[in-house]
């Protein structure tokens, strides 16, 4: 990803999270609000047509939202109601940019865990088997 690009996304996080800011209460906040703070994560941007997706985290329920040129809209894609626990990782858009592939629940591995789980077992079978 080009610094230009990069630069770009963080504009753009910052333009949809501005309103959310700028409603914010004066009054002193608890600690419940500060734990319980909605966030976004896992930013991906799809190859084609601009569009990006994200996951969003309020108060323990994750959901994959997305925003599509020109006005980058967010919109919710699905709808989990509670905090079940479930992590949302490895989101993935589709080559034509018309679906999102995710994995939810259990461990997710980041690519450079399963680099080194591949290289192990890569070893260990050319001992076993002589590749």
């Amino acid at each position: 990803m080009s610094v230009r690009r990069f630069w770009h996304w963080i504009w753009l996080l910052s333009a949809l999270a501005g309103p959310a800011l700028a409603a914010a209460q004066q009054t002193p906040f608890t600690i419940d609000q500060v734990m319980s703070a909605p966030f976004p994560s896992d930013l991906v941007a799809s190859t084609t047509g601009g569009k990006v997706a994200w996951v969003f985290d309020a108060r323990g329920v994750r959901n994959i939202w997305v925003a599509s040129p020109p006005d980058y809209k967010p919109q919710p894609v699905t709808s989990y109601a509670e905090d079940d626990g479930q992590e949302i990782d490895e989101l993935a858009w589709t080559p034509d940019a018309r679906a999102i592939v995710y994995a939810r629940g259990g461990v997710i591995l980041r690519r450079s865990a399963k680099r080194r789980i591949r290289a192990v077992l890569r070893k260990a079978l050319s001992r076993i088997f002589g590749w």
